[in-house]
Formats: C-alpha cells, structure tokens, sequence
C-alpha cells in the first residue's frame, strides 16, 4: 500500500512504439538537428493528444500498478 498522501496518480501500459526507444537514442546522438525536427513536429504533438486517466483514490494504486510500465503521481505536502 502506498503510505504517501498522493493527491491523484496515473499508470499506463507500454507503448506499441516504445521498442522504437534505442533507435531514438541514436538518432539523438547522431542526427541531432532531425532530432529536433522530429520532435517539435512529430513526437511533441502525438504526445499533446495522449490522455491521461488520473484516479483519486490512492487505495487503488497497487491494483492499477499491475501491467503498468510508467506512472506519475500528484503530491502535496502535509502541515
């Protein structure tokens, strides 16, 4: 169980693309100004259009976890 007050958390499965990730590390290294292109033109607004399912209930977390890849989470800070 998760014992920090998250506000709200997300999880998601991996992506179909994300074999795709060691060719991208590549093209950084090696192509940077296509990098740039690619991203300002083709990454950046894929990942605009991605939604997020955010869930409120920290209960649910390690329910949610299981198949995840990723997560991101929302915290405040206690008095």
């Amino acid at each position: 169980m998760l014992n920090i007050p998250a506000e709200r958390f997300e999880v998601h499965k991996q992506s179909p693309l994300e074999p795709a990730a060691s060719v991208y590390v590549w093209v950084m290294r090696h192509l940077p100004r296509l990098m740039v292109w690619s991203l300002r033109y083709i990454f950046l607004p894929i990942l605009s259009r991605t939604r997020l399912d955010w869930y409120d209930d920290p209960s649910q977390w390690d329910a949610k976890l299981l198949g995840a890849t990723d997560c991101g989470a929302v915290f405040r800070r206690l008095p």
